[in-house]
């Protein structure tokens, strides 16, 4: 950048000297600023703006036709106009990059932003003008006025073809330009006795008068577009086009190398975060001294030391020539402490007064070109500025002597901003035609921010051509022709400076320079009341108070006194000051003293539209006041971090400072795409220029750029832009964008039409920006039947970026659900549209249901569903339930599309184990109906076999027998005894019946939990009873004696039997009511015709006991073999099957019908008993 600010002492222009108007390649005219020269050239430091946005004039003015800007334009135009006629049809570019020359078209214009104009021909009636300025220009309406502020930015852009010839030929962009030819622009036109009048970038056409293509209607926009051209700062941006046609993703990769033909050259490699470009466009005279192969600094400008180098290495010869040169005009020594001169002119002198090294201090850096040809005030700068130089770079590559030179202060300090401008934009340039085929692909501002730039070479731009008068070398200034600027006082001009002890003579320096008288009155009191200066431009000083104490004779360099003021700014833009400076003498001038500034430093001022200011230095001029230069450390969130240059001097604080988009503090989301602001600040105000674009990945594109009070330069800092969002998305995507007072505000609203995105019939949400993000509240109307709005929003994660959510809650009218809700997200699909997807969750309205839904809902598709547990009256088990709003199918199944209608319906299935008895029980299919409600039908899948009741056993005597029989007679003792035998039996039933059970069910159920009195179950089985019978004979005898003496026992054990095991089995058929239960009906049989089988075994034992001890008298056995006996003999039983579910199972033994064989036990046993004793 331009590498020194005004410095202080002496380098300041007299107050007389004239200031002719300088046409600035930036679109503003400038009187040269007054002493100091402040870094913003120009009245109000205008950089461009817009209509009603001049610096002292209220309202906008509109050019006359034979006004220089007109001329100028028409110049340009005949130009254009040439140059398009001698291209052929053929010859417009082709779809993909279009080379483009880096050198813009210069058209000079004026400071103020003027709305020029293009004169109706003569015939043409028109109303009467409003009356005109003093300089015989028609003053805007406050109607039209406010018309043309609302619409800035708002009209049409020029058609892509039509654009592509125009940027073309005139070799600058004209993207941001805007054209209004609707009623109101007519209406404004005819205010103004226009065809055609511009301001900024809109260009406001009457009725019928835009017509691109006749060939008055194209030239009448070429001749609008040079005043586009006119009123805005030339930047020297090349247009790249490319076409629409994606870069495939096997063509991409992380290094890119501009093709041949395409501007500008150069090669990326992302991954070593190197950018190597061919060349860069600067001012003709840096061009020219900066050399080939630099960088760009990427951090902040280091501090430097060029000045002190500047002086440490020329102050000693300078203060040889000045004795040298004063001793010869004045015959004083050259040594002597009093020496004086002036330099300059008549209207207006600085004077020098001192020894030769006070005054060496100040011609070092002198007021004067070389041979004393004109005034001019220069900075140390450096050949090759501290921003080409790379970071890593040491302070000695930039700060030597051999890289320093003295450049004229306006040209210098305007460089530093437009080779910065000029390396960003290239930077942009590449970056726009790069990132296709880049993976990972950086934003420009990226690039601009942490990656490595060089340059092969600066090209001049054509512009800011310097001659030798511009700049004194350290060899030039060795040269004689460095102190042919001092010239010797006359006599009555040394009289003049000495003062009298009636007028004290203030000097601006030690060494001299600009002075200020004020009268002593015959007490020795300066009358300090009398003297209040009010500088050319804002800021007031009065001189409230001033001591002084004669020296005597000769003066002295000691301190003489003081001068205690007040500093103020009449706009207001810093806050009122009270200080006091010292005031030293001048050795040999008894009358006359110099100001000090040792402490103002701890006097800072606050500029109020910014922030604090930092100053390296801080001094009291006595015509300027306050004069002093450093930095602006801004407060505002936007540009905190930053450091504005600014200068204090002749009245005017001067502010300036080139900030590119990546400098800047934008919300989270905005990503910059590239651009800078040009910030530029006097006492009436700031002034802001330039534009800065950005996005929102994937969202919406936007810019920011001067407000309309900051190109007015009112004292606020002020932004306004847009915010344009995806058409594809929303039907009103454009929405107004502002920072002011350090908040951002968002004008218009959102809305999405239907058909824009999926899942979404309409929307409509506010959206606010603050200093961290990008928010947005509103409203959504679904596709989704039954849910009527939910919200929408933004979200920002600074790892994925910015993102729209909508979020639904869901309940109310959808069949089956209590609540819940849906976190979606609006995402591009693969096809480059837009759907609304997310995340569902539901708690089901159904009763007996437990548990959460859980699903998903994109493309309009709406999917909801969860393995839940269920139990409800009969019925226990699981469920697999879900809502959609997709077509389902047979089953009930969603298997289709989302349904046009968007109705959400449920559906689900699921197994449960229904009791209807509590032995009873199966499982069965659950389903859940579209309405929401539970059924169970279908077929019962049962066990084998259900127990319904337990055994049970019955046993009875059907038959019973006594018979007394003799046997044998026995002597005992020579007594005769007899043995006779006693037989008993008879005939025993028994019978086992159980389990019961019930096999082979299948059954058919119809349930509804809801309405648990319809439920049916029907079916059919086997009712089945093992069953069990036998019948006993028994036939046991006993024997007796006559005397107690002998006992005998005989045994007879005769026994048989016979049985059946079998079931007893029936179909049954199965009703079930709530009302009945379950009744079970049936008999069963069971007969065997089976043969006795006996087996027989007898013994007789007789025995005497004998007191003393037993003898044996008789014993005798017999084993007999088994035998059948009898046939034809059939057994067997009935009984009835009978259950009710209410009721106890009981079968009695009376319900049996037994069938049995008639049996004759005398035979039986007769024929027994002959076997026996036989």
């Amino acid at each position: 950048m331009g590498s020194e600010v005004a410095s202080l002492d002496g380098e300041r222009k007299p107050d007389s000297r004239p200031a002719p108007q300088t046409e600035k390649q930036d679109g503003t005219t400038a009187a040269p600023a007054a002493p100091s020269g402040g870094l913003a050239g120009g009245r109000g430091g205008r950089l461009g703006g817009g209509l009603g946005g001049m610096a002292v004039r209220a309202k906008a003015v509109v050019g006359a036709a034979d006004a220089p800007a007109e001329r100028a334009a028409d110049a340009t135009a005949d130009r254009v106009m040439r140059r398009l006629d001698q291209r052929s049809p053929s010859t417009s570019p082709a779809a993909g990059l279009i080379p483009d020359s880096t050198t813009p078209i210069g058209v000079p214009g004026p400071v103020q932003e003027r709305v020029s104009r293009q004169t109706m021909p003569p015939p043409e009636p028109e109303p009467a003008p409003e009356p005109e300025s003093p300089a015989g220009e028609p003053v805007v309406t406050d109607q039209v006025q406010q018309h043309l502020d609302d619409t800035r930015g708002r009209g049409s852009m020029l058609p892509d073809a039509l654009r592509t010839e125009m940027e073309n030929a005139f070799r600058r962009p004209f993207d941001d330009v805007r054209i209004h030819d609707d009623s109101t622009a007519d209406q404004a036109a005819r205010d103004l006795n226009a065809l055609a009048f511009t301001i900024g970038s809109d260009i406001y056409f009457r009725a019928g008068a835009y017509a691109p293509s006749t060939p008055s209607g194209k030239r009448l926009l070429v001749h609008e577009l040079a005043h586009v051209a006119q009123q805005r700062p030339s930047l020297g941006r090349a247009v790249v086009r490319r076409s629409s046609t994606a870069v495939p993703a096997g063509q991409q990769g992380p290094i890119w190398k501009a093709p041949a033909g395409v501007d500008p050259q150069g090669e990326i490699d992302v991954g070593d975060k190197t950018l190597h470009l061919a060349k860069v466009v600067f001012p003709d005279w840096k061009a020219k001294v900066v050399g080939k192969n630099f960088g760009r600094r990427r951090g902040k400008r280091p501090e430097t030391q060029q000045r002190s180098i500047w002086d440490k290495e020329h102050l000693g010869h300078v203060e040889q020539e000045v004795g040298r040169h004063l001793a010869e005009l004045t015959g004083r020594p050259a040594n002597a402490p009093d020496l004086v001169a002036k330099s300059g002119t008549n209207k207006q002198w600085d004077y020098y007064i001192g020894s030769a090294g006070k005054i060496a201090e100040r011609v070092v850096r002198p007021l004067w070109t070389k041979g004393e040809r004109r005034y001019r005030r220069f900075d140390v700068d450096h050949r090759r500025d501290v921003q080409l130089f790379a970071d890593e770079e040491p302070a000695s590559a930039y700060d030597n002597i051999n890289n320093l030179w003295l450049f004229e202060s306006e040209l210098n300090r305007k460089a530093g901003r437009t080779m910065s401008m000029a390396m960003d934009e290239q930077i942009e340039k590449f970056m726009k035609n790069a990132r296709p085929y880049l993976k990972p692909a950086p934003y420009a501002s990226t690039v601009q921010k942490s990656f490595k730039v060089t340059f092969a070479e600066a090209v001049s731009s054509g512009e800011d051509v310097a001659s030798e008068d511009h700049s004194w070398t350290s060899a030039e200034l060795r040269s004689p022709a460095l102190v042919a600027g001092l010239k010797a006082l006359t006599a009555a001009e040394h009289k003049k400076i000495a003062g009298t002890p009636n007028t004290l003579m203030l000097f601006s320096s030690s060494y001299g320079g600009r002075h200020q008288k004020a009268e002593i009155d015959d007490k020795g009191n300066v009358a300090a009341g009398e003297w209040e200066r009010r500088p050319r431009k804002d800021v007031t000083f009065t001189a409230t108070h001033i001591d002084f104490k004669d020296p005597g004779a000769g003066g002295t360099a000691a301190k003489v006194g003081g001068i205690t003021g007040r500093a103020k700014s009449n706009a207001g833009q810093f806050d009122p000051m009270t200080f006091t400076v010292d005031l030293m003498g001048l050795p040999g001038l008894r009358y006359a003293a110099s100001v000090t500034n040792l402490a103002l430093r701890d006097k800072i001022p606050r500029y109020k539209p910014l922030s604090p200011i930092n100053f390296a230095d801080l001094a009291f001029d006595v015509h300027d006041g306050l004069v002093g230069r450093g930095v602006i450390l801004p407060e505002s969130s936007l540009l905190k971090g930053l450091e504005v240059a600014m200068v204090l001097e002749g009245g005017n604080l001067a502010v300036e400072a080139l900030l590119a988009g990546g400098d800047l503090n934008l919300p989270g989301p905005f990503k910059v795409m590239g651009g800078h602001l040009a910030l530029s600040a006097g006492t009436q105000g700031i002034v802001v220029a330039g534009r800065v674009d950005f996005e929102i990945e994937k969202l919406a594109t936007g810019f920011i750029a001067a407000g309309s009070s900051s190109k007015a330069g009112e004292p606020s800092f002020a932004l306004e832009g847009e915010l344009n969002f995806d058409t594809k998305m929303f039907t009103k995507a454009r929405l107004g964008l502002s920072y002011r007072d350090s908040r951002w505000g968002v004008r218009g609203e959102l809305e999405v039409g239907p058909n824009k995105i999926s899942g979404i019939r309409r929307a409509a949400a506010k959206v606010s920006v603050d200093d961290e993000t990008v928010s947005a509240a509103g409203e959504f109307e679904t596709s989704l039947k039954g849910v009527e709005r939910g919200a929408l929003g933004f979200a920002y994660d600074p790892a994925t970026g910015m993102a729209i959510t909508g979020e639904i809650l869901i309940g109310k009218g959808i069949p089956g659900i209590k609540g819940g809700r849906l976190n979606a997200t609006v995402a591009q699909t693969p096809a480059g549209d837009w759907s609304l997807a997310g995340a569902v969750t539901a708690e089901p309205d159904i009763p007996g249901l437990t548990g959460t839904i859980g699903g998903t809902y994109a493309d309009g598709a709406f999917l909801a569903e969860a393995d839940l547990a269920y139990e409800r009256g009969l019925a226990k088990g699981r469920l697999k339930a879900g809502l959609t709003n997709r077509t389902l199918d047979e089953a009930g199944l969603p298997a289709g599309p989302a349904d046009k209608d968007g109705a959400l319906v449920a559906y689900g299935e699921g197994v449960v184990t229904l009791a209807v008895t509590p032995w009873l029980q199966g499982t069965v299919g659950l389903r859940l109906s579209p309405k929401g409600e539970i059924e169970v039908t279908g077929k019962v899948a049962m066990p084998p076999r259900f127990t319904v009741f337990e055994e049970r056993a019955v046993e009875r005597e059907i038959l019973a027998i006594g018979i007394d029989l003799p046997i044998v007679g026995v002597a005992v003792a020579g007594q005769r005894i007899g043995v006779f035998a006693t037989i008993k039996g008879g005939v025993t039933v028994s019978a086992g019946f159980g389990p019961g059970q019930l096999r082979d069910v299948a059954l058919e159920v119809t349930y509804s939990p809801d309405r648990p009195d319809d439920t049916t179950v029907k079916g059919t089985g086997t009712f089945a009873v093992p069953a069990q019978a036998g019948l006993r004979v028994q036939v046991n005898g006993g024997l007796g004696v006559g005397i107690p003496v002998v006992s005998a026992t005989a045994g007879v054990s005769i026994h048989g039997e016979v049985g059946v095991a079998g079931e007893a089995s029936a179909a049954a058929a199965l009703n079930w009511t709530p009302r009945t239960g379950i009744v079970l009906d049936a008999r069963g049989e069971i007969f065997v015709e089976p043969k006795f089988k006996f087996g027989v075994d007898a013994f007789v034992d007789v025995s005497a006991d004998l007191w003393l001890t037993e003898i044996e008298l008789y014993h005798r056995t017999w084993k007999l073999a088994a035998f059948e006996y009898g046939s034809n003999l059939r057994f067997g039983l009935a009984f009835p099957l009978h259950y009710a579910s209410d009721q106890p199972f009981a079968l009695s033994f009376d319900q049996i019908q037994w069938t049995y064989p008639q049996l004759n036990p005398p035979d039986l046993l007769g024929g027994l008993m002959k076997q026996l004793v036989g």
